[in-house]
């Protein structure tokens, strides 16, 4: 635009740039305002103002530019109420506004004023306050409170999604500056890379094509949407899983009706035999790998001590948790059952940790109605970094169980 204005920028002696006009400012939005008002400037020796309710400038690229261009002249206008603009009788354009700074009524005659293209807030966009949904629909990914795509969980950070070689960058998943924007490049560059250049793939869950019923419900339940219906010889309808979306996570296990998925790393068959491994009156801890297992080895390295009949079962997501799991455990004389999962909102599989926390509730209806009280199966939500609250959450347990000296 500058270097059109240029052979004719002696007829233009004021220029305004509104960086915001359709209500919150972004940080692209502002960058572009103060980037051409300090150009128009330097290179024009026009009067420049930059009207914006917010400047975000809250990064160091922005930050200097910022300050050049105060230091050049450039006059910034805080505003709350949209400034009402008129033409005036030579054609030139006036702008009356309340500054909120000065606390008085600003007019000014320009002989431009400038507007964002295709940078502006959320506001200026299609569908306000949900410009993704339609995308986030397509492409099974979720989006967060706010609307932008990528949910809010501290896994996908910083541009991964729930599926597998879908990443998200720039102005999609957030208000970002263009330094951020770069980064996000550079990280889906790099996760697509390292996605792509494994030596093999090797499927971690799998379907028996002779029991599956294809009734969907491993391909609702899968956090990652690795599974799908395939049309087979002789009509024959099956769940298979995709070997490159599925994160071994044993959600669609846990799931079936028919047990015919079933996870290669923890399948019912390897579940049911550590508990059948189980003494009497063990305590027993289901823990998710990604969350329980790792404060467990982290308590032991700092020589936390928890109590001597713990016995710790791995499961990838506790997602992957049945009630069947939890009733067995009981009938081999377990003390008690705990289930550690992730934070809630935190959880690497999205919903696992959920998933698990509805069925320990079954379970403890179940146990009641068998005669057992419900008080031995307990529930925790913890992060890989809560060493001391992994024993605490043992200790507590232990303690209120008879054979921990409960009364």
């Amino acid at each position: 635009m500058l270097g059109s204005l240029e052979e004719g920028s002696r007829s233009i002696r004021c220029i305004a740039f509104m960086g915001d006009p359709g209500g919150g400012a972004s940080r692209r939005s502002s960058f572009s305002a103060v980037s051409c008002a300090l150009a128009a400037t330097e290179r024009l020796g026009v009067d420049a103002y930059v009207l914006m309710r917010n400047v975000e400038v809250d990064f160091a690229e922005a930050e200097r530019l910022y300050r050049r261009a105060r230091d050049q002249g450039v006059v910034f206008l805080k505003y709350r109420d949209q400034p009402v603009m008129s033409s005036e009788a030579d054609g030139r354009v006036r702008l009356e506004l309340e500054d909120v700074l000065l606390g008085e009524r600003v007019a000014l005659v320009c002989d431009l004023v400038v507007l964002p293209d295709g940078v502006g807030a959320l506001s200026d966009r299609p569908n306000h306050g949900r410009p993704y949904q339609e995308l986030a629909a397509l492409l099974d990914a979720g989006v967060d409170p706010q609307g932008f795509l990528q949910e809010d969980n501290v896994h996908l950070y910083p541009v991964s999604s729930r599926r597998s070689g879908v990443y998200f960058c720039g102005d999609c998943r957030g208000d970002l500056d263009i330094g951020r924007i770069r980064a996000d490049a550079a990280n889906a560059a790099l996760s697509a890379y390292g996605l792509l250049s494994r030596p093999s793939v090797c499927t971690v869950a799998e379907a028996k094509r002779e029991t599956c019923a294809a009734c969907l419900t491993c391909v609702r339940a899968c956090p990652h949407g690795a599974i799908h219906i395939v049309n087979g010889d002789s009509e024959e309808v099956y769940a298979a899983v995709d070997a490159l979306a599925c994160q071994d996570c044993g959600v669609c296990a846990a799931v079936c009706p028919a047990e015919s998925m079933q996870s290669r790393s923890a399948s019912d068959e390897q579940l049911l035999a550590q508990i059948e491994c189980l003494d009497m009156g063990r305590l027993v801890a289901f823990c998710c790998v990604e969350s329980a297992c790792q404060a467990a080895d982290r308590a032991g390295r700092m020589g936390f001590h928890y109590p001597e009949p713990l016995r710790i079962i791995p499961i990838p997501c506790a997602g992957r948790l049945d009630p069947l799991h939890i009733m067995k455990a009981l009938e081999r004389g377990a003390a008690g059952v705990m289930v550690f999962g992730c934070q809630e909102g935190a959880c690497r599989h999205l919903e696992g940790n959920l998933r698990a926390k509805a069925r320990v509730a079954y379970a403890r209806g179940l146990a009641e109605e068998a005669g057992v009280s419900g008080e031995r199966i307990r529930m925790v939500n913890l992060s890989a970094e809560m060493a001391r609250s992994f024993v605490k959450a043992v200790q507590t347990m232990w303690e209120s169980l008879p054979e921990g000296g409960a009364t």
